[in-house]
């Protein structure tokens, strides 16, 4: 496993700051952190369900999100030194609801 410095400067350079904002807002939630190859994975616990997947790219950031293993899992694009209220809040209900 790769620290996530290591992404974040794989990262194209307008996307490191939207990564820093939903990573330090995932971290705050309780968070864990599993960086992968091209994205970061965030679970809750030691049980480690997932509930968001951020991974960056050159126009925007792919965020991802669950709410259950059953329910379909919900995509969004968040476009970089945009407004992320949005994504936050849906990372707050996929972390509420795993």
């Amino acid at each position: 496993m790769q620290p996530y410095h290591a992404l974040r400067e794989s990262a194209p350079p307008e996307a490191r700051e939207t990564m820093d904002e939903l990573r330090g807002y995932c971290v705050s939630l309780g968070g864990t952190e599993d960086v992968r190859s091209h994205r970061v994975v965030y679970g809750r616990g030691m049980i480690y369900r997932w509930f968001a997947d951020i991974k960056p790219g050159r126009h925007c950031t792919v965020l991802k999100t669950t709410t259950g293993w059953r329910k379909p899992v919900r995509s969004t694009l968040v476009p970089h030194g945009g407004d992320t209220s949005h994504a936050k809040a849906m990372i707050r209900e996929a972390f509420e609801a795993v």
